[in-house]
């Protein structure tokens, strides 16, 4: 059965026949995807832990592995337009983040083969910057502990405070269309108390250089292990994965790894239908995804430097490891009515508007 996308005009019909789930969020169920072979292969050798010992040789096999379809609330949904990430990080200096490192960067990615070994193969293309490595939209690979400000030296954490998926051109808010956010889980397979929550609202304006000026009012939480039913990995399976990050304060390479072959571990998903955000018929231009301390709604989302809103000292609470799926709207999908169906269909309904009631002879 072929899918097709649903348009407002076009299927808003079928679309009223699709239960529409009570909660705001929405655990993703499936996926279907598939793997695009960039040919872009990186060896690296060298690669210490966080104390400058235990060396390993990565090998990043240049595969992306990127979703084609998501089921989540009984609901098929396509990916039909691809933004930009823009990662926001408190650099105004008028506050002081109890880390040694605010500007570190930070990526896993799923262990191919050789994880018992000091020679790895792990999904993805090498990938140094946040902004970079969202572009991939590789469901096997992400960044650590995201919101988290505050750390000892040999976890991840940094002055992040905002992640940003902006679409420039921007579209109406509808039922039809939907953001989903996936995060792996710290549980074998994905479940069990698994996956960090975060919060999550609507863009609504852009300034002169497509920076957010304008948010939604609603702020819809995630709570942690809400959406964690998934279990989502490389060939749907919970895998082992290579945390990496910066092994100095300036970067810019990824020399050091925090976590090696841990797991096995899953992805989940979260699906956020665009009108729990906004009402339809809004303009919105992407979404932004915060920490859960973030006390911020509406336009005070704006100012991410303002530590009254965006707490600088953020703990473990805020460990949400984001998935790289990138800046995807995903569309509605019903299925395409088949052609033989659709004369069966006016036949008979020709048929019962021709029938007529046999009239009685009175003799």
């Amino acid at each position: 059965m072929k899918l097709k996308i649903a348009s407002v005009a076009g299927f808003s019909s079928v679309a009223l026949l699709i239960s529409q789930p009570a909660s705001a969020v929405v655990s993703v169920t499936a996926v279907t995807t598939t793997n695009v072979n960039t040919g872009n292969t990186t060896t690296r050798t060298g690669i210490t832990d966080v104390n400058g010992l235990n060396p390993l040789t990565v090998n990043y096999n240049g595969i992306q592995t990127q979703i084609n379809t998501l089921t989540a609330g009984g609901s098929t949904f396509i990916p039909t337009t691809s933004g930009t990430v823009a990662v926001r990080r408190n650099t105004s200096g008028t506050v002081t983040f109890p880390t040694s490192n605010a500007n570190q960067t930070s990526a896993w990615n799923a262990v191919v083969s050789g994880g018992a070994t000091t020679n790895h193969t792990v999904s993805g293309v090498y990938l140094n910057t946040m902004e970079g490595l969202f572009a991939s939209r590789n469901i096997n690979t992400g960044t650590e502990n995201l919101f988290v400000n505050t750390s000892d030296a040999s976890n991840v954490s940094s002055n992040v405070e905002r992640m940003d998926f902006i679409f420039a051109n921007g579209f109406l808010a509808s039922t039809a269309t939907a953001f989903s956010v996936f995060e792996r889980g710290r549980g074998s397979g994905g479940a069990g108390g698994a996956n960090g929550g975060f919060k999550i609202a609507a863009i609504t304006g852009l300034d002169a250089f497509g920076v957010p000026n304008a948010f939604g009012a609603t702020v819809v939480s995630v709570a942690d292990d809400s959406y964690n039913n998934s279990g989502l990995g490389i060939g749907v399976t919970p895998v082992n994965y290579d945390v990496f990050r910066y092994a100095t304060a300036t970067g810019p390479q990824l020399d050091a790894y925090n976590n090696a072959n841990i797991g096995p571990q899953g992805v989940a998903g979260a699906l956020i239908r665009t009108t729990e955000l906004v009402t339809a018929g809004t303009q919105i231009f992407g979404y932004a995804v915060f920490g859960e301390d973030v006390t911020a709604t509406g336009n005070n989302l704006v100012n991410f430097n303002n530590n009254t809103f965006f707490p600088n000292n953020s703990g473990f609470a805020n460990d949400v490891d984001l998935v790289a799926t990138g800046a995807v709207v995903y569309s509605l999908a019903v299925p395409e009515v088949s052609s033989v169906w659709v004369l069966g269909t006016v036949f008979s309904s020709l048929f019962l508007l021709t029938r007529r009631r046999p009239v009685a002879i009175v003799g």
